[in-house]
């Protein structure tokens, strides 16, 4: 069977949970859904998901630590499709993704500098003065004298 390789840039909506396979391997799990925004032929915006669960072995590098729901990521793998009944009874598909790479493009919405506690925020670093930009400008030697060199073909 042929795999379609697949790249999708989107945002986590449910955090990684640790599963083990039938053979005994680890692998994490988690849900993706990438939005579109078009518009009507009327002009009206309008947005359209498509939702994606994506499995991974890439548990050796604490990536898991940072893949928080609202994570933006950007994902390579190869999809598969699978068929299955909803909660409402109606036959649907399942788009899955078997993750090669997973690349974090921007983390969720965490302010660094925020703390539950008002005494434990961190102040944010004050600017600093602007420095003069350095950009190198060619200077001609005016001390340079070609040499005839016997040993140079041209």
């Amino acid at each position: 069977m042929a795999k379609i390789n697949i790249q999708i840039l989107g945002q986590i909506d449910n955090p990684p949970q640790i599963k083990t396979s039938q053979d005994g391997k680890q692998f994490m799990s988690f849900s993706v859904v990438v939005k579109n925004h078009a518009r009507t032929q009327s002009g009206e915006p309008f947005e359209t998901q498509q939702w994606f669960y994506i499995s991974s072995s890439l548990l050796n590098n604490n990536l898991i630590n940072y893949l928080t729901k609202g994570t933006n990521v950007f994902i390579n793998g190869h999809l598969s499709v699978r068929a299955y009944t909803n909660q409402k009874g109606e036959k649907a598909l399942a788009l899955n993704i078997w993750a090669y790479t997973i690349d974090i493009t921007s983390s969720a919405p965490i302010n660094p500098l925020y703390s539950p506690n008002p005494q434990q925020m961190q102040q944010p670093p004050q600017p600093q003065q602007p420095q003069q930009a350095y950009s190198p400008q060619p200077q001609p030697n005016q001390n340079f004298q070609p040499q005839d060199d016997p040993d140079l073909p041209f």
